[in-house]
């Protein structure tokens, strides 16, 4: 018997409901996947499988960008390879399925290019991060990232280039944002202007 949540679902639009309870809404069709709620509102398929005698919880990716559908298809897929005794494959799969902040970036700036008209603009968005941003956050996994990290790009030039740098904090918030939206990282955002970032970094020289 499925669990009632996801039946709820199907009996209304998927891609656009699913305002359950936090927890585990397990969907009962036999492939171990559930849809799991955080107390924030954010919402993430997942599935439990058992691997050489261990049992493993993988990310299937959040609701509703992952439908109802997909999810169980790949539940479906999943539990295929762990019979056909490819489940250390597969979890090499899941953790490819994480976002370091460089390819982040590419995302979002694809995005957000689009609609910046002025090519010099479009140059300086890229650059600054390139310049200041990646060789600190570039390899690093977005759910990785903490407030220490951003401010170690930050205060190199926090008191010199103030403007610059407060720029370069919008921009990384604007990313670890989309990461929190697409479901690659959790919880506050360590670049958050009216945070405690702001707070942290020294005073700009006058």
């Amino acid at each position: 018997m499925r669990g009632r949540f996801v039946e709820a679902q199907e009996r209304h639009n998927p891609e656009v409901r699913g305002n359950g309870p936090p927890g585990r809404h397990h969907d009962g069709g036999g492939d171990g996947l559930f849809l799991l709620v955080r107390p924030s509102g954010g919402r993430f398929w997942g599935q439990r499988v058992t691997i050489n005698g261990r049992r493993r919880e993988l990310g299937l990716g959040p609701f509703p960008v992952v439908s109802i559908a997909d999810a169980r298809a790949r539940a479906a897929a999943n539990r295929k390879m762990v019979k056909d005794g490819r489940g250390a494959e597969l979890l090499h799969e899941n953790d490819r399925s994480r976002i370091t902040f460089r390819d982040a970036c590419e995302r979002v700036l694809a995005k957000r290019l689009q609609g910046i008209g002025n090519e010099k603009h479009r140059r300086q968005w890229r650059s600054m991060l390139e310049t200041y941003a990646f060789p600190v956050l570039g390899p690093m996994d977005v759910d990785k990232i903490g407030l220490r990290d951003v401010l170690r790009v930050l205060e190199q030039i926090w008191e010199n280039k103030p403007e610059t740098a407060s720029r370069l904090r919008g921009r990384i918030e604007a990313v670890l944002s989309w990461a929190m939206v697409a479901g690659y990282r959790e919880g506050d955002n360590p670049a958050g202007g009216k945070g405690t970032c702001r707070k942290s970094c020294p005073r700009p020289r006058r």
